[in-house]
């Protein structure tokens, strides 16, 4: 199964060269473990259509353009669009610092 090959993959695609200390990289490698492992049970019972995955966007604000990318649409059973950003890397937002964060708030 899936589950059973996450350690396998993770140990294939993993690089310790940019690690300092072997703590961090176990720290890290642990964290990247429980994301992966929620990451799998969320997609599999996740029943949206998938309709796109890094969908350029363009628009205005205020006069100025604006541009990004959207790392998943989904498309809900009853109809409705979801835009999905994915978070992986660090900072961790907390619910203070998500308020400032300007790509958060788009």
């Amino acid at each position: 199964s899936l589950h059973d090959a996450l350690p396998i993959l993770l140990e294939h695609f993993w690089s310790s060269a940019a690690y300092a200390t072997r703590q961090k990289e176990a720290e890290d490698k642990t964290q990247a473990q429980q994301m992966l492992e929620t990451y799998v049970v969320w997609n599999e019972r996740n029943e949206n259509e998938i309709i796109g995955a890094e969908m350029k966007f363009t628009f205005t604000l205020n006069g100025r353009s604006v541009t990004g990318f959207i790392d998943r649409v989904e498309r809900t059973p009853t109809g409705e669009y979801i835009a999905l950003d994915y978070k992986t890397g660090y900072p961790v937002e907390s619910k203070n610092t998500i308020k400032q964060n300007i790509q958060m708030n788009v």
